[in-house]
């Protein structure tokens, strides 16, 4: 089993497309791309927590994350009223997870993730990284606070192996 992170994805939002620059005609062939850009990586044995933003749409949510490969667990970001919603009535069914919590500490690899940028964060002492989901460019991937961003308008709308983002810190000449 992998563990994946990843955010924004906002399956079924029209507004995305313009907002981020994405270059698709519409939220379905947006949809489609990014259901297979996760695809190509994670396996139906993969972990991916969601740091925030997944769906617009609750339809649209509900397709995608039946055709989405892995265990999902959706944290809590901006907009996510359609995918707490989906995971209410649907969770089990599906297979998904939704976290209420803002912040989230995996201890076992020393990682903190957070849709929102932080300061601050638990065992940032200790050399902990920061994984965040805002789709800022204020808040890009940064080596020298140890932290990075997931959005995935900045890995090819694919979920980012957690060893990859841990490898960011121990090569700083490694680009995401």
């Amino acid at each position: 089993m992998k563990l994946f992170i990843t955010s924004n994805q906002q399956f079924g939002r029209e507004g995305a497309i313009q907002q981020y620059s994405r270059k698709f005609k519409d939220a379905k062939q947006m949809d489609e791309h990014m259901i297979k850009q996760w695809n190509s990586v994670v396996s139906d044995e993969d972990l991916v927590y969601v740091v925030g933003n997944f769906a617009w749409d609750p339809e649209r949510a509900e397709y995608a994350i039946k055709r989405l490969n892995g265990t999902i667990i959706i944290m809590n970001g901006k907009w996510d009223r359609a995918s707490k919603d989906l995971v209410s009535k649907l969770g089990s069914e599906l297979g998904i997870a939704y976290n209420e919590e803002a912040i989230k500490y995996l201890n076992d690899i020393n990682v903190v993730l957070s849709y929102w940028p932080l300061s601050d964060w638990p065992h940032r002492e200790e050399g902990s990284i920061s994984v965040i989901g805002i789709p800022k460019a204020q808040f890009n991937t940064n080596h020298e606070i140890k932290r990075v961003n997931v959005a995935v308008d900045y890995w090819d709308f694919k979920p980012v192996d957690i060893k990859k983002v841990i490898q960011l810190f121990s090569d700083p000449d490694l680009k995401s």
